[in-house]
């Protein structure tokens, strides 16, 4: 779908013309795949990252190999073609956006957050797009959240607060500034906002553990914000 997208953009074609979407129907299916991405990526690490699977030989997936190395030789010649139609028209809003999340699917993370720089430029201050462009510069960082970064998700905590981004990523942040008790603070909102079941839940969980220990923090004092969805 993305690579279709992406050469309907370079084409120059009208989506109208590919059957347009309303933006309820789009916000629908937006929800729809928030949901299903996490859930299938559990499914996929139950699947392929279990040790109690069996061994499978390079010799029986040469075909998987081949399919996967022609699906991102046609994605780069999707960029590339994207790219230079942004070149010759920079104002496409939605190709910028498009091509940073492409970016990112192939692990070109600067370069992405780079695209996605252009795109809010032309839409805005989109809270959804902000926490987005500041979670790629933080993994283009290898993990450290910049100034910048914070500066953003602390732009977007107030029309927000329910992104977990927001409070996983400050905490970090403050983590790495000395500021633990900051950190576990915002850890315990992440739990607060988090939906049951959530994946990374243990993880949070045993961060603020390990935080909280290591520099005396007495874990019953520390409340979810009381302004918190």
């Amino acid at each position: 779908e993305i690579k279709r997208r992406m050469l309907s953009a370079a084409d120059g074609r009208d989506a109208a013309q590919e059957g347009a979407v309303s933006p309820g129907l789009r916000g629908a299916g937006l929800a729809v795949i928030a949901m299903i991405v996490p859930v299938a990526s559990i499914a996929m690490y139950l699947m392929l990252g279990s040790p109690d699977v069996a061994d499978q030989p390079l010799s029986a997936r040469q075909g998987e190999i081949q399919t996967a190395q022609q699906g991102e030789h046609e994605m780069a010649g999707a960029v590339a073609k994207l790219t230079a139609q942004l070149e010759k028209d920079p104002s496409n809003a939605e190709g910028w956006m498009l091509l940073g999340r492409s970016l990112r699917t192939m692990e070109r993370y600067s370069e992405a957050a780079e695209a996605l720089r252009k795109g809010i430029e032309l839409i805005g201050r989109d809270a959804d797009a902000l926490a987005e462009y500041a979670e790629l510069l933080v993994v283009a960082a290898d993990g450290a959240v910049s100034d910048a970064a914070a500066d953003i998700f602390n732009e977007i905590s107030t029309v927000a607060p329910g992104d977990p981004r927001i409070h996983y990523y400050l905490g970090i942040y403050r983590y790495q500034h000395g500021d633990s008790r900051g950190a576990v603070q915002s850890w315990v909102d992440l739990i607060a906002v988090s939906p049951e079941g959530a994946p990374w839940l243990t993880s949070v969980r045993e961060r603020i553990r390990s935080t909280a220990a290591a520099a005396d923090i007495d874990l019953a004092g520390i409340k979810p914000r009381s302004d918190l969805p």
